[in-house]
């Protein structure tokens, strides 16, 4: 069993019949390889990353080391999306700015606010968490082990970030950045739930995944910052990922879109099962389905669409809040390095916590109904 890219946190399962080519990898036992699939999963290429040096004993590898870049507090707990600049925020949060008056009217951006980058030191310096401050500095020696060791003072430490007090000046200021934002304000009994998804999503800086993928990259964890983006949610009934470049064939001109019922966690949680997939190219897609008075949309999608699998996942997340819902979302520094895919690598926490329910495929209108499927 090959431990695949940490981001991705896939593991695939490869069988190898060729006794020459299983005594090569052997042989290969500690050095760090390149794994590459096949569009279809068929077949896979294991081949030394010689662009990949090793470090110090017990710091993983390096990847021409990417540097994080190491942004100052700006003195508020939070600030709402007019306010985000790249020293504040990280890549998700500055994606919405770059995109803001530049998409069409029947395209909306979502309201954010954001806890940017420094608010959790700072909230970790305040008096109120003093005790809490020592105790995670007890153990800086202890993250430095490897194995049992170190998960072990990472589960420690993600326990002392969730028992965090917020300074008294954090949700007055969390609040006038939502109404800024245009997003709801935090109701009563509200802000509990809230505080306990945020201090989450700053845990998620020590869990497993991160912090190893980070010393393989030779990346300094003492430098990596979190910011918080803070978004409403839709109680939606799919939910895609559309990658503006084919990642399975290099293609520019391919849109590689996966699309799953229900929420986001669907898609990137790990359930059983494929997502509905197809490529699109680009240049068929001259007229959109808002364009009203060209009839012949669903002809040119039909013939720029590729439909590369069928749906299969059996369960779908779903909200379960009746009202308005909110997700924190992790913004690090470290996620969009080039040379080091950060992506997935921490985690993103809703005020209230989907549900799993099962999803059924066989009546849904995106597969089942053709004008539908073209709206």
């Amino acid at each position: 069993m090959l431990q695949s890219e940490l981001a991705a946190r896939g593991i695939p399962l490869a069988c190898c019949l060729e006794p020459e080519q299983l005594a090569s990898m052997r042989a290969s036992e500690g050095q760090l390889m390149a794994l590459t699939l096949s569009q279809v999963g068929q077949s896979v290429l294991l081949e030394p990353a010689g662009s990949c040096r090793r470090t110090a004993p017990g710091q993983g590898t390096s990847l021409s080391c990417p540097k994080l870049r190491t942004p100052s507090w700006m003195g508020s707990y939070a600030i709402p999306a007019e306010a985000f600049s790249a020293d504040r925020v990280g890549a998700k949060s500055m994606n919405l700015t770059q995109l803001k008056g530049q998409l069409p009217d029947w395209i909306h951006l979502p309201a954010s606010a954001a806890l940017p980058f420094g608010t959790f030191e700072a909230v970790l310096e305040d008096n109120l968490n003093a005790g809490i401050a020592d105790a995670m500095q007890a153990l800086h020696q202890d993250l430095q082990k490897d194995g049992q060791g170190l998960s072990d003072a990472l589960q420690d430490v993600r326990r002392a970030v969730l028992q965090l007090q917020a300074p008294l000046q954090l949700l007055p200021q969390l609040q006038r950045a939502f109404r800024d934002a245009g997003l709801p304000e935090l109701q009563e009994g509200h802000w509990g739930p809230a505080w306990q998804a945020i201090k989450a999503v700053w845990a998620s800086q020590w869990n497993n995944r991160a912090v190893v993928s980070m010393r393989r990259a030779g990346l300094d964890h003492a430098s990596l910052r979190m910011a918080v983006l803070c978004q409403a949610t839709l109680p939606a009934q799919h939910a895609f990922v559309s990658h503006t470049a084919n990642p399975l064939s290099g293609d520019a001109n391919e849109i590689y879109v996966e699309v799953v019922q229900g929420l986001g966690e669907t898609l990137v949680g790990n359930h059983p099962g494929s997502a509905f997939s197809f490529v699109a190219r680009k240049d068929c897609l001259t007229a959109t389905p808002g364009d009203e008075q060209n009839t012949s949309v669903p002809t040119l999608l039909e013939s720029g669409i590729t439909i590369t699998g069928f749906p299969s996942k059996s369960a779908a997340m779903r909200t379960k809040s009746a009202g308005s819902n909110l997700i924190f979302r992790s913004d690090s520094n470290g996620e969009d390095l080039e040379g080091y895919a950060g992506a997935g690598l921490f985690d993103s926490v809703q005020m209230s916590a989907p549900e799993l329910v099962a999803a059924d495929y066989s009546t849904d209108p995106l597969l089942e109904d053709e004008e539908g499927s073209t709206r």
